[in-house]
């Protein structure tokens, strides 16, 4: 029902409360052959769970975007468990995105299918925290999961609308998102640099 969305439309944004819950979305998990989901919204509160129900029932899934129009600095309850999983499962993944909590339990959860995902080249983390401590090792996490040589991964930046009180903060984040990156295929970044250098002697 768009009931709820109809009430709250007059009031300041800061004041809604987080009401797309995990139940919004179970009429989805029936449609199996989905194969884009792409969702924007200020209300969002869903997690793991909700990640694992719709990579397991919808595995044609080539899009998979849940992402948050005003950004608050507010801590996901999604974990990098649900992008492992995720990983596995929708092998024709072409781009992924939701909030994460890097600081949330991972573990290695290897699935039934499959261990990694080789057709995914965009990942949306939103303004997803990334301590500097963290980008080695989510870089590796991630790496294990995400094969396609040219993954890029988008965050959100200073010029993103959301809290201004955090723009500072987003635009730290997308810088250590962007090395994370990096540290994903440091490969393919050595040679993107040495491609430019060479181009300038």
């Amino acid at each position: 029902s768009s009931r709820p969305y109809e009430e709250l439309a007059g009031q300041p944004l800061p004041d809604r409360p987080e009401c797309l819950l995990q139940e919004a979305l179970y009429p989805l998990y029936t449609m199996r052959n989905l194969t884009i989901l792409d969702i924007s919204s200020p209300y969002l509160d869903i997690d793991n769970l909700t990640i694992f129900n719709l990579a397991t029932c919808c595995s044609n899934l080539r899009r998979l975007l849940i992402l948050p129009t005003y950004y608050s600095g507010r801590t996901s309850k999604i974990t990098l468990q649900a992008l492992a999983y995720a990983s596995g499962y929708l092998q024709h993944l072409q781009e992924i995105g939701f909030p994460v909590d890097v600081l949330g339990p991972a573990g290695l959860c290897i699935n039934p299918q499959t261990a990694f995902n080789w057709t995914c080249r965009r990942l949306y983390v939103a303004d997803s925290p990334l301590p500097e401590d963290q980008v080695e090792p989510v870089g590796s996490f991630l790496s294990i999961w995400f094969r396609h040589f040219e993954i890029e991964i988008v965050a959100a930046n200073a010029s993103t609308p959301g809290d201004t009180a955090h723009a500072e903060e987003r635009a730290m984040h997308a810088e250590a998102w962007a090395r994370c990156q990096r540290q994903m295929h440091p490969h393919e970044w050595w040679s993107h640099e040495l491609t430019a250098y060479l181009a300038t002697v």
